[in-house]
């Protein structure tokens, strides 16, 4: 082809006809310009068509990640109102003016005061798009704000998971623990603990010692953690609905 083009603009110059030749020139050289054309639209064609399917598959994989940690919030939220209400249900029993249970199942029921899940949100797909550079593919500013919102409540919530653990180890529960030298007079974890000696408490001294003001701070401290976390939890859920929600919509 090239040849082709090459022999009649050889033949216009050897016969003279100057004018001519240069109107094909002309012609060729807009042939060639409207030929990078098509091929640039062409290849952003492509570009673009690979960059939609890029995107799809990170909306699906983002969806597939939200709506798994959605559903570890359900679970989350549910195990932690369940906790607190057994809170509730301890803090009436020693409350109330005669005996309705045993001291060994108040024990059981105390541990709850002592008791913490940490959670994590699984979402490698987003950590990865924003590693390496897809999420921008998205370009949603609602999505953004959510995601953020989402984040901040995880960020506090390790915050006040990690008060309770330095509560345990240093603070109002561990100066009980001191106190009594263990808190297995008070509280039962695992079975195992009744194998261990400690100091048995008659229902009136287990009343006493679970109303003593170290006991009660204790107490009241992990039950704000726990409302606390719960809390956090909803928020997070409450941010993953909405962030669900706006993928669909993208996809």
């Amino acid at each position: 082809m090239i040849k082709f083009f090459r022999k009649i603009r050889y033949n216009l110059m050897e016969t003279g006809k100057t004018a001519k030749y240069f109107k094909y020139a002309i012609g060729e050289i807009i042939l060639v310009v409207i030929g990078i054309l098509i091929a640039l639209q062409i290849n952003n064609w492509n570009e673009n068509r690979k960059l939609n399917e890029q995107r799809k598959e990170l909306i699906s994989n983002l969806i597939t990640d939200f709506t798994d940690t959605n559903s570890l919030l359900d679970s989350a939220i549910k195990e932690k109102e369940h906790q607190l209400k057994g809170m509730n249900d301890f803090i009436k029993i020693i409350n109330s003016e005669s005996q309705t249970v045993s001291v060994d199942s108040l024990r059981k029921m105390a541990i709850v005061f002592f008791m913490e899940d940490n959670f994590k949100p699984t979402i490698s797909s987003y950590n990865e798009a924003v590693s390496n550079g897809d999420f921008r593919l998205l370009k949603s500013r609602s999505l953004t704000q959510h995601i953020d919102r989402f984040f901040e409540s995880a960020d506090s919530y390790s915050t006040t998971f990690n008060f309770g653990g330095e509560n345990y180890f240093n603070g109002s529960a561990w100066e009980l623990r001191k106190s009594l030298g263990s808190l297995q007079p008070i509280v039962v974890s695992r079975s195992n603990f009744d194998a261990m000696p400690y100091k048995k408490l008659l229902y009136s001294e287990y009343i006493s010692k679970v109303n003593e003001p170290l006991t009660t701070a204790t107490f009241e401290n992990s039950y704000v953690i726990k409302k606390n976390l719960a809390g956090n939890l909803k928020k997070m859920k409450s941010s993953c609905d909405s962030i669900i929600a706006i993928l669909n919509n993208l996809d």
